[in-house]
């Protein structure tokens, strides 16, 4: 799975559950509004049952992972996977 399918795929479930959504690549999506508290664990749910991957405690509040350019490298890292560009 490439970056670019990663993103989408972390992008559609946004708009789904939220709505049309901004170009959010490389913004805070929580500090913009798009996710709350409630919707940062529905997205790690998400994540963690498409991906069979998981995220512990330190991970889970690591800013990094609050723009979806973070969220993917994170994803792709946990995969084995190059973070090539999109």
């Amino acid at each position: 799975m490439s970056k670019y399918e990663v993103a989408k795929d972390i992008c559609d479930f946004l708009s789904i559950e939220y709505g049309d959504i901004e170009e959010v690549y490389n913004i805070n999506y929580i500090e913009k509004g798009y996710v709350d508290s409630f919707g940062i664990i529905q997205l790690f749910l998400y994540i963690e049952d498409k991906y069979g991957i998981s995220f512990d405690e330190k991970e889970r509040i690591d800013r990094d992972i609050f723009t979806l350019e973070g969220l993917v490298n994170k994803i792709l890292n946990k995969l084995g996977r190059d973070n090539e560009e999109i």
